[in-house]
């Protein structure tokens, strides 16, 4: 996964490969953890610890700047056939889905320490900057 970021800006503290399921109201009904790619190019997506997302490009192409997870947009394959994207509603529903993801990339944060101290910073981060 390292050799996918890039170095300094949006890859500060820890950074794990977004992985969750589709949000509430997707056409699939799935509860899948999938890995999301970016909209714009189509790289693996990444999250870091505040709750930016971003892909390898972020620094490289303007279209590929980060973004906040409360303005990610999230499309499967069934969704899409009718071109449909779908965001989290609340930050509830979405910490609910990337607590799965985190579970399924606990691998990608080494040890304990590091799992700790990024899901209860992700968590602060994403209470203090949704509705900010």
């Amino acid at each position: 996964m390292a050799n996918q970021l890039p170095p300094g800006g949006l890859n500060k503290g820890l950074v794990v490969s977004l992985q969750c399921s589709c949000p509430p109201g997707c056409q699939c009904n799935s509860r899948d953890i999938r890995n999301w790619h970016h909209k714009v190019c189509g790289c693996p997506s990444f999250i870091n610890e505040f709750g930016d997302i971003f892909c390898k490009n972020f620094k490289d192409k303007p279209e590929c700047q980060g973004y906040f997870i409360q303005h990610a947009q999230f499309q499967c394959s069934i969704a899409q056939r009718n071109d449909t994207w779908i965001g989290y509603r609340n930050a509830a529903q979405f910490m609910m889905a990337l607590a799965q993801g985190i579970q399924a990339a606990e691998f990608q944060l080494k040890n304990d320490k590091n799992l700790v101290h990024f899901t209860a910073t992700l968590n602060k981060e994403v209470q203090r900057r949704w509705n900010s």
